[in-house]
């Protein structure tokens, strides 16, 4: 029997491997194990990523495509015959050893400097012609790692903003005052493209049914960046920081199989069971649910580590889309960086109250700073925006892939949500906007309390409905990857189930 390849996944699934227990095929892209010849959906896996919004549980919606756990290696041999075998061990977990550790903050930040150290002396001694590229949101993990680089003449900081407000948003308001305080060149860029039928089939040929449409804003970005900029880039990611170094919400303990959402969170992406027709008798869940109930409920760790690991689809996109175009790093998807903040106290992971003075003590507290101009707009309508721009009605769903599967009235309710954005009047609003925010602007520069711009942003998304608009745009998202993977099963005109 002959060895062919060996595949290897780490303690977090960052980079998933998915195999066909069939025909033996193995990949890192889930669309090269389908066997196109013989589609068929499996039930809970399909039920699952509709309810989740992604898969779960080395489940995916494509009957025999799996995906390969967590720690785990798996080998493909040729037998005598030349017939495939593939030979899976799942290695003990490596956060075992971290159950009922304790650490403290300052361990915490020795360990996350030192990885960031290791990384910039090894690039100054393999890629010193490289510079670093920052996605910069002025959330806390972008600027922590903005902080934790020593070499900030190297970094080149770079925000798109999410609002009609552009210059008022959170993201460019709080990123452009990091980038000042810290001395780092920092440049807003536009997204406005990444709906368009391209970026779409880019993202389903990258990602397959792993996740919803969601990548397709990052392709943009970094196309722009490779036009703009060039390609002598290291882009620091940080992807996943925010799931060590806090709890935003707490996460509940499944009552049962049919409970994990109080674990898996997905932003709104997805679709409400009232609307799901497949029919499954969710046994993989039961199995789950049954083999971990116990430790869920007794060991914090584990539990947040078994709620990370559930989604790190919708998250490791992040990184892995970044990986196509640049060498990428983050130090967060280390485990001893991530279990050196997750056993810190419970009392100063709460709110991230550890990572707030740190940045006190850097000059960065933004949230608590009383000189520094707060930002007033937060309202995320750039999934609306880049729809008006890019809809045609070939993008719409077709009913006929989503028989059996989602429900006639749904799917004409995600297109007729869809199809109003046709009629809001961004140019106006934008305009409208920016002097709303203007003027509450100069109100807080003077101390005074003004809602005038929240005030619009609350009316246009009253009259506009944008934020129904916004949930349509993330369920069509979900199922247009399962259009998508029918048609090239079976052809657009040639339908069949």
């Amino acid at each position: 029997m002959n060895h062919i390849s060996t595949f290897r996944t780490d303690w977090i699934n960052s980079s998933p491997v998915y195999y066909n227990s069939r025909t033996k095929r193995v990949s890192c892209n889930m669309l090269d194990v389908i066997d196109w010849n013989n589609f068929e959906f499996d039930m809970e896996g399909l039920y699952n990523y509709l309810s989740f919004g992604y898969q779960v549980f080395e489940q995916t919606p494509i009957k025999d495509v799996k995906f390969l756990r967590h720690s785990s290696i798996l080998t493909v041999h040729e037998t005598d015959n030349t017939d495939l075998r593939l030979e899976i061990r799942e290695e003990p977990d490596p956060i075992d050893v971290y159950v009922g550790k304790s650490s403290s903050e300052e361990e915490a930040i020795m360990h996350l400097q030192q990885h960031v150290a290791a990384f910039e002396g090894e690039s100054r001694e393999r890629h010193v012609q490289k510079r670093f590229l920052l996605p910069l949101s002025g959330g806390y993990d972008s600027r922590l790692l903005a902080t934790l680089i020593q070499d900030k003449s190297r970094i080149d900081a770079i925000t798109y903003d999410i609002s009609l407000s552009e210059k008022y948003s959170f993201e460019v308001v709080r990123a452009h005052e990091v980038s000042t305080r810290l001395n780092i060149n920092w440049e807003q860029i536009s997204l406005d493209q990444y709906w368009n039928s391209d970026y779409v089939q880019r993202n389903f040929d990258t990602f397959g049914l792993e996740m919803p449409i969601h990548a397709s804003y990052h392709f943009e970005l970094y196309d722009k960046i490779n036009q703009m900029k060039g390609k002598d880039f290291i882009v620091l990611s940080g992807s996943v920081g925010d799931w060590w170094s806090g709890e935003k919400i707490p996460l509940s303990v499944p009552k049962n199989h049919l409970d994990f959402g109080s674990l898996f969170f997905n932003h709104g992406i997805s679709i409400s069971s009232d609307f799901i027709e497949v029919k499954t008798d969710h046994a993989i869940k039961r199995e789950i649910f049954e083999k971990n109930a116990q430790r869920l409920k007794e060991d914090r760790l584990f539990r947040i580590v078994f709620a990370r690991r559930g989604r790190i689809g919708l998250a490791s996109y992040i990184f892995r889309t970044a990986s196509l175009f640049y060498e990428t790093y983050t130090p967060f998807y280390d485990l001893t960086v991530a279990m050196s903040q997750l056993n810190m106290p419970q009392s100063r992971r709460t709110d991230r109250v550890w990572l707030r003075d740190f940045f006190r003590r850097n000059g960065l507290d933004l949230e608590n700073d009383a000189g520094h101009i707060k930002p007033v707009s937060d309202d995320n309508v750039l999934d609306v925006k880049t729809m008006r721009k890019t809809l045609t009605r070939n993008d719409l769903l077709d009913p006929k892939y989503f028989k059996g599967i989602v429900t006639t009235r749904r799917i004409e309710w995600i297109n007729d949500m869809i199809m109003k954005v046709r009629f809001i009047p961004f140019p106006l609003l934008i305009v409208v906007s920016n002097l709303s925010y203007r003027i509450d602007s100069a109100a807080h520069r003077l101390s005074l309390r003004s809602i005038f711009g929240k005030g619009f942003d609350y009316i246009y998304c009253r009259a506009f409905k944008t934020r129904e608009i916004a949930k349509a745009i993330s369920e069509w998202s979900l199922l247009k990857p399962l259009e998508l993977v029918q048609q090239r099963a079976f052809g657009k005109n040639q339908f069949r189930r």
